[in-house]
């Protein structure tokens, strides 16, 4: 697929589509929708991207699917974009492999969402074990250079997310931390 081009769309055009598909008020396309401007624009993907997975689920009309993708695909350019200009140019192998850390934790947690919707809780809570020993995993390879604000920003996650640990705290704890200035160094 090619680049999607978002030239068309205001950014009320944009804050539409998200006040059509947010997932609550704490949700950043809610957040989005509400004020127009993307906080964390790497969480409005990732709920524009469970978005685009319920369109397969046969909730919606045939007809309406292909523009209902066109506009979350459009919405999902516009957080790329957003998330590209906050994000540091500097992207060294560690992020890298923090990306990829992260990357897996959000499927892990996808994964588990979809066998509880399907009622197969067993297995969900099997996912979910998995999820924390991956996100264990990942904890012990960086260790953060100021552990003060790490524990602060982690905190700041606890209180806003109502599962810790999961991909979606963890991603906005570390994404805070970094956005206040911390660095992470390797495990010695």
């Amino acid at each position: 697929m090619g680049e999607i081009d978002i030239s068309g769309y205001s950014i009320g055009e944009l804050r539409r589509i998200a006040s059509d598909w947010h997932g609550g008020q704490g949700s950043a396309l809610y957040s989005f929708a509400s004020t127009g401007v993307a906080h964390y624009p790497w969480e409005g993907m990732m709920e524009v991207d469970q978005c685009l997975q319920g369109l397969d689920r046969g909730i919606y009309d045939p007809e309406e699917i292909d523009q209902l993708r066109k506009e979350l695909l459009i919405l999902r350019r516009y957080f790329e974009l957003e998330d590209n200009l906050q994000s540091d140019d500097e992207e060294d192998e560690e992020n890298i492999t923090t990306s990829a850390v992260a990357s897996v934790l959000t499927k892990i947690s996808q994964i588990t969402e979809e066998l509880e919707d399907r009622g197969m809780t067993a297995e969900a809570s099997q996912m979910h074990e998995v999820f924390i020993r991956v996100a264990k995993t990942k904890e012990k390879e960086n260790i953060p250079t100021n552990p003060e604000l790490w524990e602060s920003c982690k905190n700041w996650a606890k209180d806003k997310y109502d599962v810790w640990p999961s991909a979606y705290a963890l991603g906005a704890a570390s994404k805070r931390y970094k956005a206040k200035g911390g660095k992470w160094k390797k495990e010695d």
